[in-house]
């Protein structure tokens, strides 16, 4: 084997070696996240919370993505046939939207919702790991500003727009915070209540009562007697 050839196999083998090393550190730098994510995964299952969706919902996919690797762990319920049609579960569950979470006490929250509302909800303990900020100004950089700039700029919303939501959202989330704590974003102390604040306002976590029909009870109607002996069984004329 000539010089020139081991020369490229080293480099090779340099290269391969680097790569490998990358990807192992990358996957460790990830795995705070992934274990914490797995944690809030399995507390929602143990919860008996319900995540309704369907295959073809592109909220639902943003929504499975947000908790990466460990997604399959969710409690995840397919409302939808091969045709698109609702099945018979998610009918009875009278499911209108996806996705949507149901929570033990008859507790919805609609659309895609954090981590993090899905732990304050739910009653888990928030994501956490090396370099997460969960302080209530923290939580709402994160949710608010940031998840919406990268949001809105990937449907191609103009930045006036996006800089529009921004601000409307934070007016709803104070006259919130003001109401029920007597704070606002950047007085709030405790970031319970901020994400209770991001359940209503973001995502319209409520409580719901399904719609019993009861068929209607029949008033009767009124038949007058006729004496048997004046009863023409014939039909014909007397």
């Amino acid at each position: 084997m000539s010089a020139k050839v081991i020369g490229y196999s080293v480099v090779l083998v340099l290269v391969l070696g680097v790569a490998v090393w990358g990807l192992w550190h990358l996957d460790q730098q990830a795995a705070p996240k992934r274990e914490a994510y797995r944690e809030l995964a399995q507390c929602l299952s143990e919860k008996g919370v319900v995540f309704y969706g369907a295959y073809w919902c592109p909220a639902c996919a943003q929504q499975k993505t947000m908790f990466g690797g460990v997604a399959k762990q969710l409690p995840y319920v397919e409302c939808s046939l091969p045709d698109r049609t609702q099945n018979e579960l998610c009918s009875e569950a009278e499911i209108a939207n996806y996705p949507v979470w149901e929570f033990d006490g008859g507790y919805r929250c609609g659309g895609v919702v954090s981590p993090e509302v899905l732990a304050h909800v739910s009653g888990c303990a928030l994501p956490a790991y090396d370099g997460l900020d969960n302080t209530p100004l923290g939580l709402y950089e994160r949710l608010v500003v940031t998840a919406s700039q990268d949001s809105l700029r990937k449907r191609g919303v103009p930045q006036d727009d996006i800089d529009e939501y921004i601000a409307t959202v934070a007016e709803r989330v104070n006259a919130y915070l003001t109401e029920q704590y007597g704070s606002t974003v950047a007085t709030a102390t405790d970031p319970a209540h901020l994400l209770a604040a991001f359940s209503e306002v973001l995502h319209g976590c409520a409580l719901y009562e399904k719609q019993v029909v009861e068929a209607p009870v029949s008033e009767g109607v009124e038949v007058e007697l006729v004496p048997e002996d004046e009863v023409d069984l014939t039909g014909g004329e007397a």
